[in-house]
């Protein structure tokens, strides 16, 4: 892209058919995270509601409408509704996965997930990093045979293969843009964290990117709370949602885009 500037591949493609197929127009440019910001509360509306019941897909569906930065991302020209609507995707993917041994078909629906997933969203890696420890961690507490394990592992080498292939044709020129790295400068996680920046930045997760709100910050026990039921109830669950926090804070400590800001 002109400008220095950077998105994924696939991102990139869906809009070049819009313009080609549509028009070349305001239409045409913006339609796409248009339909991916319509997609976003459609996914977490049904994966709320079989993950927990339906007055939690109302509340989300809520949290999602009046969400800041989201309400930002759905008009831009920019890959953020797409990553929005692919970390959606994959909650969603995740509810309707059914109890004990997992069919031929969606072993191949996962491995596929994975693979394109990431042409479309740089941030689905975080995702995808929570989904294939939830789907390890809930087949080994379900003391499954081993084959099940190992179909698990299996899955992961794909998608750590194709992620692979992604950096080769271009993360790794992304990494080494230096005008992104000066531009984000004051965004990456210094390790190992200081309580300063721990604190400030903490604060803006929560308020900012966790709630959409300043309010968000009085919101986080209500958070922390509905994370330990469902740690009673399908600790899977809890490590789908933690661990691709955890992976981009730590990733956002790298001094490369398009981890910075993440």
């Amino acid at each position: 892209l002109d400008y220095q500037q950077g998105a994924p591949v696939g991102f990139l493609w869906v809009h070049k058919a819009m313009i080609d197929w549509v028009s070349f127009s305001e239409w045409g440019l913006r339609l796409p995270t248009l339909i991916a910001g319509l997609l976003i509360p459609c996914l977490i509306w049904d994966a709320a509601r079989r993950l927990a019941n339906p007055m939690a897909g109302a509340l989300a569906v809520l949290m999602v409408i009046f969400h800041r930065e989201i309400g930002l991302y759905v008009p831009e020209v920019k890959q953020y509704a797409f990553d929005c609507a692919t970390t959606a995707g994959l909650l969603w993917a995740w509810s309707l996965l059914p109890e004990g041994r997992l069919s031929f078909r969606i072993w191949v629906g996962l491995g596929l997930m994975g693979l394109v997933l990431p042409w479309l969203s740089h941030a689905a890696l975080f995702g995808l990093a929570g989904f294939g420890l939830a789907l390890l961690w809930r087949t080994v507490a379900a003391k499954g045979d081993k084959g099940e394990v190992a179909k698990v592992m299996g899955i992961g080498a794909l998608w750590f293969f194709g992620v692979a292939a992604l950096y080769v044709l271009q993360l790794h020129t992304l990494a080494e843009e230096e005008w992104a790295k000066v531009w984000w400068a004051k965004h990456f996680a210094p390790l190992p964290f200081s309580n300063g920046w721990s604190l400030w930045w903490g604060r803006r997760i929560v308020s900012q990117f966790l709630f959409g709100t300043n309010w968000g910050i009085y919101l986080f026990p209500l958070y922390l709370t509905g994370l330990w039921v469902f740690w009673r109830r399908n600790p899977a669950t809890v490590v789908l949602l933690v661990v691709p926090m955890i992976v981009t804070w730590i990733a956002s400590s790298f001094e490369a885009y398009p981890f910075y800001g993440r």
